[in-house]
């Protein structure tokens, strides 16, 4: 299934890092996937953690494992040349400690957060069930205008 890399709003830049506790609960946080590639995306080593085991489905791994086959395969992540590439024409989230985006299915979403150093990449990916995650957005506090997510769900 090929997916759409997505920018992110100012007011998503908080579903980039570990949610724990209410957040966790609020958001519908399912856990996150850190990979690091090696020296020219060579070695590449993944690590799961979960936030609320609960909402680790076989839906779920399913949908992240074919997201994974399609950023390595044939996305961003194929090798580390190519996401250079990428990055340097992405609109994603730029900071002084990487860059992120974001990638919306039917029942999930993921923030993925790259951070480029000089033995390689670490990648990121924090994953939310919609069903919890799209409505948290919606319920935050300060009124704004309604984010991509919320208007792909719209429809």
């Amino acid at each position: 299934m090929p997916y759409e890399l997505l920018t992110p709003t100012p007011e998503e830049s908080h579903l980039f890092s570990r949610q724990s506790g209410e957040s966790s609960e609020q958001y519908g946080a399912i856990g996150l996937l850190k990979m690091s590639f090696g020296m020219h995306g060579r070695y590449p080593k993944d690590v799961w953690l979960d936030c609320q085991k609960r909402l680790c489905t076989s839906a779920f791994k399913n949908e992240i494992d074919s997201l994974v086959h399609f950023l390595r395969d044939g996305g961003i992540f194929r090798d580390l040349s190519d996401e250079h590439l990428w990055r340097r024409s992405a609109q994603g989230l730029l900071d002084r400690n990487g860059w992120g985006v974001k990638v919306v299915a039917a029942d999930f979403s993921f923030y993925i957060r790259c951070l480029p150093h000089v033995t390689g990449t670490d990648t990121l990916i924090f994953a939310y069930d919609n069903r919890y995650l799209l409505p948290g957005l919606t319920e935050r506090p300060n009124p704004r205008q309604p984010t991509q997510i919320e208007k792909g769900r719209e429809r």
